[in-house]
């Protein structure tokens, strides 16, 4: 399957749509928060799948500040990330996820990309670590996304630029 993942679009449609009219194939569109609902409104209008939590910028949502997505045998665990600190540090995110068993965290709020794979020795179950950027704001250089594929046992993520 292949996830679409954006953050932090803060109500501009633009750059989603462009994502979304070079991603047709994808499985399911994630939205990680602050613009969540007008990205919902989209995905309803096109029927097309998708998953959204609420940012600390989307005030009148409804939508859940964290969620479980499974594809498979993985196990996705998806938030904005400002209630556990992701300015400052990813640790309580991290524990959060490996809580809930995760293999991929998801989170934005900083808009700034990254994607980190974090294999510790001490036996915890190593997992990926992903934040889009801003598909809208980016706190440095283009617009970016994800791209996640999930095949069997294998996630292949990517973080892009739209332009």
């Amino acid at each position: 399957m292949k996830l679409i993942v954006v953050s932090d679009s803060h109500g501009s449609l633009f750059n989603i749509r462009a994502v979304m009219k070079m991603h047709p194939d994808a499985g399911m569109y994630v939205h990680l928060g602050d613009g969540c609902e007008n990205f919902v409104d989209l995905c309803c209008q096109n029927k097309l799948p998708y998953a959204a939590v609420r940012g600390n910028c989307d005030i009148f949502s409804s939508r859940p500040i964290f969620d479980m997505i499974e594809i498979g045998d993985h196990k996705l665990f998806i938030t904005h990330g400002d209630a556990y600190g992701v300015k400052y540090s990813t640790e309580r995110l991290i524990e959060a996820g490996r809580e809930r068993g995760a293999d991929v965290i998801l989170f934005g709020h900083t808009h700034e990309p990254l994607c980190e794979y974090i294999d510790q020795d001490d036996g915890t179950k190593p997992l990926y670590l992903i934040n889009p950027g801003s598909i809208a704001q980016p706190r440095e250089g283009n617009p970016t996304y994800a791209v996640i594929i999930i095949r069997g046992k294998n996630i292949l993520p990517n973080v892009t630029t739209l332009y």
